[in-house]
């Protein structure tokens, strides 16, 4: 009941999370044609926005001068206005600037133009905020200035009328100051002989010293006026020293040239602003990619689909039928044959006080009383190729009375084992990686050569150009896939060629084309299969390692590596 319980549960997770993506993406996906359609009307309308402030700059900046040619005309027909129509002026003036900011856009309403294809409405922004309203701006600073001028002008008329008659006041004044200065100098000069007098010097006797007394009185009257006269005349003065410094405000304005062309200049950084926006749009981007680099990305797409496929085409057509016929490779006169049992899952390896076994992995058994010790290498002259097969950490078992050890395969539960006998005088050439163990003879080092073959075209044709040879007497553990089987090479046999583990060194090795294109075409077959003639034996495992893993384009990296190792014999 509990399982019948979980599988349930299982059953109704996965379809409500099921269920749940489903909905997630069929709402991701609802609006996204219509998405598409908006960015791409958006991206047209950036583009198109920006194109038509581009072609508007002539338009705009000719109608600039123009504008500019206007003011200047009404500019000075200003400087010669009065005052009745200066204030009209500045009432249109008023008129005009109000009319100017109401076309004025702020940058979301250009935004939304732009987006709309509104390119006459952004011009006339422009040209109202950059020229129309500066324009406006100078005459209407002209006019206060004029203005303020006529004002000061007019109080200047008044106040020189009014110091102009106060200068003719005094003026009489001294003219009768000095009349009567003249008449006191005449009088005093008359008036000697009664100075003279000692009456009249101490005392003014009215009839006796009637001068002296007049003198008197007139030099008292003269003295009177004098500092009032002065003080007078200095007030005058300075007050016409203030006329004289009065200084109207001068009435210049912008040049109007200037005005235009920080006009045109706005427009032309609104215009690259546009077109700088319209060229970050994913949309432009993607089409100006498209437009750039469209047939180039199309060609080096179609070139690495095809080319894999025209070499592999190359290489049956021209290069297979070529290695068919060239001279294989034989790497010693023919010996005795190998002897091999069936293979299995597990194998019992049989040892003595003569032999001992050697093995990567995979004991499954053995006898209680069987010594067993640490091996680094297979064989330590060949460290470097046993690091690549992983014939490293070994096991050695031996035992002081004939026994047993029972191996199985390593790496993989589908892996089949088998004895291979190697008998007095023979050989065989074995792949490192399908070696698991090997029983020899304790008194003799175990004879393994790596002959190298570089002068034959076989060997550059399937780039093998070494081989490890393991000589007798030997039991070797070989491994493969599904099984491995050994059969009779005498009256010429193609094997493929992913799954030749080894075979007997006497044989002919050479090449043979693979039997269709199609499997070699996607990498379900390799180009060459092994070919093998004369008298001997060779070994295959039941099913390629890694099957059905390539393509047409190949395994990468590995296959690189694999290719090196294949040449080395590893």
């Amino acid at each position: 009941m509990a399982v019948i319980l979980r599988v349930l549960l299982r059953w109704t997770g996965w379809l409500t999370l099921s269920f749940i993506i489903v909905v997630a993406a069929l709402a991701l996906f609802h609006d996204l044609p219509g998405r598409i359609s908006s960015w791409k009307h958006e991206a047209n309308d950036a583009r198109a926005t920006a194109m038509s402030l581009a072609a508007a700059r002539s338009n705009f900046e000719e109608g600039a001068q123009d504008a500019v040619s206007k003011a200047d005309r009404e500019i000075a027909a200003l400087r010669s206005a009065g005052a009745a129509e200066l204030k009209r002026a500045e009432s249109e003036i008023t008129r005009q600037r109000s009319e100017a900011r109401g076309r004025i856009l702020n940058s979301s309403q250009i935004a939304w133009a732009a987006a709309r294809g509104q390119t006459d409405t952004i011009v006339a922004s422009y040209r109202a905020q950059y020229l129309e309203l500066l324009l406006l701006d100078r005459a209407a600073a002209l006019i206060s200035v004029r203005l303020s001028n006529l004002r000061e002008r007019a109080k200047l008329a008044t106040q020189l009328r009014s110091i102009r008659d106060r200068i003719d006041a005094h003026n009489r004044k001294v003219a009768d100051f000095n009349r009567r200065l003249q008449d006191y100098t005449a009088l005093q000069q008359r008036a000697k002989m009664q100075w003279r007098n000692p009456l009249c010097s101490q005392a003014a006797v009215p009839l006796v010293c009637a001068r002296v007394r007049r003198v008197r009185e007139l030099k008292k009257d003269l003295d009177q006026h004098r500092p009032s006269l002065d003080q007078e005349k200095r007030v005058l003065k300075a007050e016409k020293a203030a006329i004289r410094a009065l200084r109207l405000q001068r009435e210049a304005v912008a040049d109007g040239q200037r005005v235009a062309g920080e006009a045109v200049a706005a427009l032309d950084h609104a215009a690259r602003e546009s077109s700088s926006y319209a060229e970050n749009l994913a949309w432009n981007k993607t089409e100006r990619a498209l437009r750039r680099y469209g047939w180039q990305a199309f060609w080096i797409v179609i070139g690495g689909v095809l080319l894999p496929v025209l070499h592999k085409a190359f290489a049956f057509w021209i290069i297979a039928p070529l290695a068919s016929r060239t001279a294989p490779v034989r790497l010693r006169e023919p010996g005795p044959s190998l002897l091999a049992g069936p293979s299995g899952v597990a194998v019992d390896a049989p040892i003595d006080r003569e032999t001992e076994l050697l093995v990567r992995s995979g004991v499954q058994d053995r006898s209680s009383d069987i010594r067993v010790d640490d091996k680094l290498f297979f064989k330590n002259r060949m460290f470097l190729a046993c690091i690549a097969a992983g014939l490293v950490n070994l096991q050695r078992f031996r035992s002081s009375r004939h026994d047993h050890v029972t191996v199985t395969g390593t790496d993989d539960e589908h892996y089949e084992v088998a004895l291979i006998d190697v008998p007095e005088g023979g050989a065989m050439v074995l792949q490192p990686r399908a070696l698991v163990g090997v029983v020899k003879p304790r008194a003799r080092t175990l004879a393994i050569e790596r002959p190298w073959r570089l002068r034959w075209m076989i060997s550059w044709i399937t780039f093998q150009f070494r081989y490890i040879v393991f000589h007798g007497p030997c039991t070797l553990i070989v491994q493969g896939r599904r099984g491995v089987r050994v059969k009779d090479a005498a009256e010429g046999r193609a094997t493929n060629k992913r799954l030749v583990l080894g075979f007997d060194a006497g044989l002919a090795y050479g090449a043979a084309r693979s039997s269709s294109f199609r499997p070699y075409l996607f990498g379900r077959a390799s180009l060459f299969d092994d070919r093998f003639t004369g008298r001997g034996r060779y070994v295959y495992e039941e099913r390629p390692a890694g099957a059905g893993k390539g393509s047409i384009w190949g395994r990468g990296l590995k296959g690189i590596g694999d290719a090196i190792l294949s040449a080395l014999g590893i």
